[in-house]
């Protein structure tokens, strides 16, 4: 249970903040750590005293009330007001890289915090500090300190599985809070756009239909599988008539995706998601999935992209290769094994999702993240420009990028010099110096092409079916 300041659990806490082991804790001083625990950012009392202290109150009442204290014991506590000790000095170079190894070690592993904190492991992790410095400074580059915005990002390297870098916010030692995982991190996930569009159109593939489909693109949608639906409007404020699937990936079109999503079922959206590595999501999910409704996290996001560029199977990744004992003897390979990844979609699928993405690199809405080399990648925007998001990936690594406010869905309507931010503004260019920065070692190579696709088996709403002719000419037309 975390209870402020980097301390996982009452013994940590005990240590952290009054420098004794929890067995010798005053009763005052058991209260101020149990009032902490529901708000440790809110409560923390080192920043906080005041709201640290009112629930120390609280608590001591409660042990009153129920008779597990005496009233002497309690008064006695309540006048008792805990000295809590400053932070002891503590550096990090990565803390936000160092604060995903240990929770993944305690969350995923399922290392013990005694096993971890005490043990004198060492522990070796895929850190890349020469890129997680670049990340950094991009981060920097692009959002003045003074915007209001941070930003959160992670690359994975989606052939080995290693996680290389993490960017969680501006200060960690401040908000302890890693916006990169998410909930996973303190805090919580972030809406992502019109950037979980990919996975939409992969259950579409999935479930028989092809990329040159056409599908209806008008300006407004009224979805019809919902209870007092909300009408649902492009970016641009206008309709296309009837456009393909390619091409409404490209242009981003939200009537269509929302339409689309309605077809396939929004649970087979949510469910391919979560099969390439989205976590977090609910088990009942609505159509607005299709446009990036339900929140997430960037980590997963990367992880999952990477799953189109692994030929659709799930990426297993992680931060930490090997963990020793004090005497340097292994006690654990954790390097991910590339060999052991459970298909989530087909190859087809992938494939098709990685020539449309690329085309969104070269002529879409992610143009500001080419730097030179193959690249697909999709933006997001969530509403009121709330989120903005630059999600892709090379034949080599995967990367995203969320821009936003940590408080939450704050407006980014004149602000770090754009009118309005969006997916393909401050995001893509992050993406595009972190990742100009990450291959900077890497020979250059090229994505697989695409299957060829075959004569679809359903119809899309709103479109006309398929003519007799070529795909590959429906394919060029808007």
């Amino acid at each position: 249970m975390f209870l402020g300041n980097g301390a996982h659990g009452f013994e940590a806490a005990a240590k952290e903040y009054f420098a004794k082991p929890a067995s010798e804790l005053t009763m005052s001083e058991t209260a101020l750590l149990v009032g902490i625990l529901p708000a440790p950012t809110t409560r923390n009392p080192r920043t906080n005293f005041e709201a640290a202290d009112e629930a120390r109150r609280t608590v001591l009442e409660r042990v009153r009330s129920t008779g597990k204290g005496t009233f002497a014991e309690v008064d006695a506590a309540l006048a008792e007001i805990p000295e809590v000790l400053p932070p002891r000095p503590r550096f990090e170079k990565f803390p936000y890289y160092m604060d995903y190894v240990r929770r993944f070690l305690l969350d995923t592993v399922g290392m013990s915090a005694e096993q971890l904190y005490q043990g004198g492991l060492r522990i070796e992790t895929a850190l890349d500090s020469e890129l997680q410095f670049i990340a950094r400074l991009a981060v920097n580059d692009h959002i003045p300190a003074d915007a209001g915005p941070e930003a959160a990002l992670a690359v994975v390297d989606h052939r080995s599985g290693l996680v290389r870098a993490i960017v969680g916010g501006r200060s960690f030692e401040e908000a302890q809070v890693n916006l990169a995982l998410g909930s996973g991190g303190a805090g919580t996930g972030r809406q992502p756009g019109s950037s979980f569009k990919p996975f939409v159109l992969a259950a579409a593939l999935e479930q028989g239909f092809v990329p040159q489909q056409r599908i209806g693109a008008p300006e407004t949608y009224l979805p019809t599988t919902v209870l007092d639906p909300k009408p649902v409007h492009n970016f641009s404020q206008r309709g296309y008539g009837q456009i393909s699937l390619i091409e409404a990936t490209v242009r981003s079109i939200n009537t269509s995706y929302v339409a689309l999503t309605e077809a396939i079922g929004a649970r087979a959206v949510r469910d391919v998601a979560s099969s390439l590595g989205v976590g977090g999501l609910p088990d009942y999910v609505g159509p607005s999935i299709g446009i990036g409704a339900y929140e997430v996290s960037p980590l997963d996001m990367a992880i999952a992209y990477g799953g189109f560029a692994a030929d659709g199977r799930r990426i297993q990744a992680g931060p930490v290769t090997r963990i020793l004992d004090s005497s340097g003897e292994l006690l654990a390979d954790l390097t991910p094994d590339p060999t052991d990844r459970p298909r989530a979609v087909s190859a087809f699928t992938a494939r098709w999702i990685t020539d449309i993405l690329r085309q969104n690199v070269e002529r879409g809405t992610a143009t500001r993240a080419a730097f030179g080399r193959p690249a697909a990648a999709k933006t997001g925007t969530s509403n009121d420009y709330g989120n903005a998001w630059l999600v892709g990936y090379t034949p080599e690594l995967s990367a995203a990028v969320w821009v936003g406010h940590p408080a939450g869905n704050v407006s980014m309507v004149n602000t770090a010099g754009y009118a309005r931010v969006t997916g393909g503004s401050i995001p893509a260019l992050i993406w595009h110096d972190v990742m100009a920065y990450a291959h900077r070692d890497i020979p250059v190579s090229g994505f697989a092409g695409p299957l060829p696709a075959p004569a679809p088996t359903k119809s899309l709403p709103g479109g006309p079916q398929l003519g007799a002719g070529p795909l590959e000419q429906l394919e060029q037309q808007p």
